[in-house]
């Protein structure tokens, strides 16, 4: 690894999704977006639902982009570790698919008539409207 990149790790419970040296990781921090570069001050936070945008090169287009429906960062000067709930790569979320999907969990929020049913619900309709937002803004990215 050279002086110009750091390793970015996306870990998840099962497996290690990602592991490769990068020049700029973009990941979802709780408060905003954080963006790590190499020698990057040592920094936890924990993430909110969102895309992780990869770039091998400073400037230009990320080679990828990653949701993840949340979990925690780890940054170092040599290396930024995405602890995630889940991941999948944004390319392989279809807008079609969310739109259906959050069409239906509305309408089971409507009806639903306990206060853990609609809070279970409310947050899968939050994490699908994270995932369309990440399917318009990122999905012709890389």
């Amino acid at each position: 690894m050279s002086d110009a990149t750091l390793t970015l790790d996306i870990v998840l419970p099962d497996r290690l999704m990602l592991s490769r040296p990068v020049a700029l990781a973009v990941v979802p921090g709780a408060l905003g977006d954080l963006g790590v570069l190499p020698r990057h001050s040592r920094l936890v936070s924990s993430l909110r639902p969102g895309t992780v945008q990869v770039f091998e090169t400073r400037g230009g287009k990320p080679q990828a982009c990653i949701f993840i429906s949340g979990g925690l960062v780890d940054i170092s000067g040599e290396a930024c570790v995405v602890l995630a709930d889940d991941a999948q790569d944004v390319s392989e979320l279809a807008a079609r698919d969310l739109a259906k999907e959050a069409a239906n969990l509305k309408v089971r929020l409507d009806e639903a008539q306990e206060d853990e049913a609609r809070v279970r619900l409310s947050a899968a309709l939050e994490l699908n409207h994270a995932q369309a937002q990440a399917v318009t803004r990122y999905a012709s990215a890389a």
